[in-house]
């Protein structure tokens, strides 16, 4: 069975809006999130409610990329957001800003300071977007909404994006380490005073000069004696 298409852009407001929001039929002035064709609103007595191409096209609606484009209307409609270790209350949000070479998939102000939020459903943050993050020290997040089911409620989807969600901090901040001189901190254990034979191997010209003096008056003193006996 085609599942049922619950939300549709609505071309007036910009903003997604969920089937219990939208005017009946082509009054709901709404267009396929997926393949951007008119939609209606099917609103009867009998079946569900549910968003209808006006002219059918195969297109499911695009509900995983629903959820995606919710979830950033969410933040962007919001003022705080769980970070994964605390609450952030920002301001100035924008979707898919382009920053230098990459397009963020939210933009916000904390204090000052730009922060990027990267969303997750059907494939993970590329691979260049979280080395820019992280080669240029940008703060960001990486919320995981991939075991989300299709059919969630708007306010449970609201309930995960801003807090419960697994989310991951991409970068946040440089840890400085305090950098140590081996060389100029290391104390040198003193060394015990040396005896004299570790004296003279260590010093062999000292040794060698001793020697001689020592031989000198060796021959010295051996005359001397000699002179004496005759």
């Amino acid at each position: 069975m085609k599942p049922q298409i619950e939300y549709a852009n609505n071309i007036i407001t910009g903003r997604l809006i969920h089937i219990g929001e939208a005017q009946n039929g082509k009054r709901c002035n709404c267009i396929c999130s997926e393949c951007g064709k008119d939609v209606l609103a099917a609103q009867g007595q009998i079946n569900e409610w549910h968003f209808r191409h006006v002219i059918e096209t195969g297109c499911f609606g695009g509900l995983e990329t629903i959820i995606h484009k919710l979830a950033k209307q969410i933040i962007f409609e919001s003022n705080e957001i769980y970070s994964g270790s605390k609450l952030l209350s920002y301001k100035n949000p924008t979707k898919e800003q382009k920053f230098h070479t990459i397009i963020p998939d939210i933009t916000f102000d904390v204090e000052g300071e730009k922060v990027f939020v990267e969303i997750e459903v059907t494939n993970p943050v590329d691979f260049n977007k979280e080395s820019f993050y992280k080669k240029g020290n940008y703060k960001s997040i990486k919320i995981d909404l991939s075991d989300v089911p299709i059919n969630i409620s708007y306010k449970d989807l609201k309930r995960l994006v801003l807090r419960k969600a697994k989310r991951e901090m991409i970068f946040w901040e440089t840890i400085n380490l305090p950098i140590t001189n081996n060389l100029s901190d290391k104390k040198e254990t003193p060394k015990p005073p040396l005896g004299l034979i570790d004296f003279f191997i260590e010093n062999p010209i000292a040794a060698l000069t001793a020697l001689f003096f020592v031989a000198v008056a060796f021959i010295k003193l051996k005359n001397k004696l000699l002179y004496e006996r005759f």
